[in-house]
């Protein structure tokens, strides 16, 4: 919806200019930040706009080895205000291999799912 606002925790990666696009079609305001930011620096970032929705990749490659980010996501979403009061919020995620995503998805506690 125009005016909301859309977070992402995501590597350089096709899903976040999709999310990115996304947000700009139906005029939400679209944040992100790296996946190799601590859990302090994303919640200070998006705690100051208060995402409706999240976007969040559970791993990503860097300098030929994958990191895991399944707890960080985890600390992130448990601090993060999202939205207004009531209004409640998705948290998405996408593994980084396709191999390991059932995994992955079932340590991640909010894999795709709709909190109020």
């Amino acid at each position: 919806m125009a005016g909301d606002r859309i977070a992402s925790v995501l590597p350089n990666m096709p899903e976040t200019i999709i999310a990115m696009l996304a947000s700009a079609s139906i005029g939400a305001v679209f944040s992100t930040c790296s996946p190799d930011f601590g859990v302090r620096g994303v919640v200070d970032r998006f705690g100051q706009i208060a995402p409706k929705v999240l976007f969040a990749a559970d791993g990503y490659y860097y300098n030929g080895k994958t990191l895991d980010s399944v707890e960080r996501l985890g600390a992130i979403v448990a601090e993060l205000p999202f939205g207004p009061k009531g209004s409640g919020h998705s948290v998405c995620e996408r593994a980084a291999r396709p191999d390991a995503r059932s995994k992955r998805a079932a340590a991640f506690r909010f894999p795709c799912a709709s909190r109020q």
